[in-house]
């Protein structure tokens, strides 16, 4: 059991990263922003953008680390995210892995299947892909993985994200680095664990993501009794789900037993590459979402349904080393 993480400046004890929140992105775009000819990415501007707002949170909420659950996309400057750790002292993990098959640059996978056939050709060099940025670098940069980020669509696993899911797996055996999910719709959060714990991957060190976006916690708890985290990462979308009730059934889940099972996070984005997809009335529909949110907003929400502050510290600073180091 390994008790290093790797941030973007290379690996640190996994006790000293504290209060993290589970599942932010330091900068995100659609895919194919980068073919936008209209927009130019400006590093510095993105920079001092991404220090402003983590200082910020830094300073008034004791944030001392950041999971980066932004795909692997070689147009990124991965170095940006050398430079905002540098900057902020805050420990930034940066993540490989794939959207889901309409979110993601999949062509090139999914006919590597459709016209040779050779599944298992595909496998090996996307398990080799990941390993690149897990042990070499993220694109052009030293930067390294330190976990995996795989998603899958509503309803059923493509074929594509059996692959991404597959590969994964291979990786995180390889690696030790844990594993957190995107569901969709709130929907394939068992058929996730069931397929990467198939497939080899460590309960311990999977996190299945956007499990607060629902209120049947018939279904989250069919997750849980995988032995798997669970991701409650949407804090400030009050459009997808309420805000108060995720603080309500975050509580409920505790007096349910599995307060060392669930991360926090506001599934937020700092710096838009391309066009943004939070604007106008959808953006003034979510005044908490940053990275302050649940330390200044939704805590507090959560303990006027009995939450402790020791509850608190085991969701933010235990569970997260927890999960990287396979406790």
């Amino acid at each position: 059991m390994s008790n290093k993480v790797m941030t973007a400046l290379g690996p640190i004890s996994a006790d000293k990263l504290g209060v993290t929140l589970a599942h932010e992105h330091l900068m995100i775009g659609a895919t194919g922003w980068n073919f936008d000819a209209t927009f130019t990415f400006d590093r510095a501007a993105a920079v001092d953008k991404m220090v402003k707002e983590i200082n910020e949170a830094k300073k008034e909420c004791g944030l001392q680390t950041i999971m980066d659950a932004s795909f692997a996309d070689p147009a990124i400057d991965a170095e940006v995210y050398k430079i905002v750790q540098e900057k902020t002292g805050v420990n930034i993990i940066c993540s490989t892995g794939h959207n889901t098959e309409g979110g993601a640059p999949s062509a090139y996978w999914t006919d590597a299947i459709l016209y040779t056939g050779d599944y298992d050709g595909a496998l090996q060099r996307l398990y080799e892909s990941y390993m690149k940025e897990i042990t070499v670098g993220i694109a052009k940069s030293d930067a390294k993985a330190g976990m995996l980020k795989l998603s899958t669509s509503k309803d059923a696993m493509t074929k594509f994200e059996e692959l991404t899911f597959e590969a994964g797996a291979m990786a995180q055996k390889e690696t030790g680095v844990p594993i957190i999910t995107h569901t969709t719709g709130s929907t394939l959060g068992p058929e996730q664990a069931d397929y990467l714990i198939s497939k080899g991957a460590d309960p311990k060190k999977i996190a299945i993501g956007h499990m607060c976006d629902t209120g049947d916690l018939n279904y989250v708890e069919e997750v849980l009794k995988k032995g798997v985290f669970i991701n409650m990462d949407r804090f400030g979308s009050d459009w997808l789900y309420p805000d108060r009730n995720k603080c309500e059934n975050v509580a409920k889940l505790i007096k349910m037993g599995y307060v060392d099972k669930m991360l926090l996070g506001h599934d937020y984005a700092i710096y838009f590459l391309g066009e943004p997809t939070m604007t106008g009335e959808l953006l003034e529909k979510m005044p908490n979402w940053h990275l302050q949110g649940l330390l200044k907003v939704f805590v507090p929400i959560m303990k006027e349904f009995g939450v402790t502050d020791e509850h608190v510290k085991t969701m933010l600073v235990d569970n997260p080393r927890r999960l990287f180091t396979g406790e």
